[in-house]
C-alpha cells in the first residue's frame, strides 16, 4: 500500500513542478490532485493480513452443478427465523469433489457463526472454525480472477505463505441491494497463512 501512495504523491509533485512558477490554478491542481488518488481505485488491491477470532458455526454443505445459492438458501432461512441472521458472519467455500469444470457437480459449503447456546437443527452441522491468520483481498465480480490475485500477491510474500492445513473462506458481507434486486453480498476472501 506505501508504494501505491508514494506513487501518487510523486505523480501530485510532478504535476506540480511542470505548473509556471508565478500562478498556479488552485482548481486545476484539485482536479489533478482527484484524478490522481482516483487512480488507485483501478489498480488492483494489495491483500491485508488479519487475525480471525475462533468461531462456532452452523454449516451446510450442497454438491451440484451451481451449489452456492443452494447451500446458502436453507442456512439463511434458518438464520433469520431464529432472529440469528444480524449477528452471524457468513463465511462460503469449495468442498469436495472440488470444481473442475463448468457443468460438472462440486461442493459448496456455507457457514454462519452462532452463539454458544444455539443449538443447531438438521439438516445442518456444527463445527468450530479454528481462526487465526488470514490474507484478505476484497472480490471484483470475477471471483475466480480475484482468487488468481490474491494467490499470485502472496506467492510473492516474503512474510507470509499459505497455510493449507485450514480451509480457505469467502466472507458474504451484505451490501445495501435490496431483496431480489441482484447479489446482496460482497466477498472478502480469505486464504489461511503463517509467517514464513
Amino acid at each position: 500500500m506505501i508504494g501505491v501512495v508514494e506513487r501518487q504523491l510523486n505523480r501530485v509533485l510532478e504535476y506540480l513542478e511542470r505548473q509556471n512558477e508565478g500562478k498556479l490554478d488552485l482548481d486545476n491542481i484539485l482536479t489533478e490532485t482527484e484524478a490522481v488518488f482516483m487512480s488507485s481505485l483501478t489498480e488492483p488491491h494489495v491483500f491485508k493480513i488479519i487475525d480471525l477470532p475462533p468461531m462456532r458455526v452452523a454449516f451446510h454443505i450442497v454438491v451440484d452443478a451451481a451449489p452456492e445459492d443452494k447451500a446458502m438458501g436453507p442456512l439463511m432461512d434458518w438464520l433469520k427465523s431464529a432472529n440469528l441472521l444480524g449477528t452471524a458472519r457468513l463465511f462460503g467455500g469449495n468442498m469436495k469433489p472440488m470444481p473442475s469444470s463448468a457443468g460438472k457437480p462440486y461442493g459448496y459449503g456455507m457457514c454462519a457463526s452462532i452463539p454458544a447456546a444455539v443449538v443447531v437443527p438438521e439438516p445442518f452441522k456444527e463445527m468450530q472454525l479454528p481462526g487465526g491468520l488470514y490474507a484478505m483481498l476484497g472480490s471484483s465480480d470475477d471471483i475466480g480472477g480475484s482468487w488468481k490475485s490474491l494467490m499470485n500477491q502472496l506467492s510473492q510474500s516474503k512474510k507470509y505463505r499459505s497455510d493449507r492445513g485450514r480451509l480457505c473462506l469467502e466472507e458474504h458481507i451484505r451490501n445495501d441491494h435490496p431483496e431480489g434486486s441482484g447479489n446482496l453480498y460482497d466477498l472478502n476472501l480469505l486464504e489461511p497463512v503463517k509467517a514464513k
